[in-house]
């Protein structure tokens, strides 16, 4: 029997996690209901099934918030100038915008610190 062979554009992978069933999209959406919003696992959960219809349980929801704040974490760690700029500034301001560039595709969330202006 032949093994069926995938194959997927490198910057693909830069839009999703190994081994999670959600994009970062998804994971995005998440924190900000999550960190911005303060919104509980469970209204994060209402919130993405009335908008999106994603059937996503309350341990996955979980999970992902987590996976957030780990992602910022490594980011912000990684980068020294960064954090002397965030130190500088008091901290973060994270604005989200969402791009769906057609019908039946999926949405570009795109992440920005408003006082740095990094993305």
């Amino acid at each position: 029997m032949r093994q069926a062979l995938v194959y997927r554009p490198q910057p693909e992978d830069a839009l999703a996690l190994r081994g999670y069933t959600f994009g970062l999209d998804v994971v995005a959406r998440m924190g900000e209901l999550r960190y911005r919003n303060n919104l509980s696992i469970i209204k994060i959960r209402e919130q993405l099934q009335t908008e999106s219809h994603l059937s996503i349980s309350l341990k996955e929801v979980a999970l992902l918030c987590e996976v957030f704040l780990a992602l910022v974490t490594t980011v912000a760690r990684q980068d020294e100038e960064l954090i002397g700029q965030l130190k500088a500034l008091g901290g973060i301001v994270l604005a989200i915008d969402g791009v769906q560039p057609e019908k039946s595709h999926e949405t570009l969330y795109i992440l920005r610190d408003v006082r740095s202006g990094r993305v």
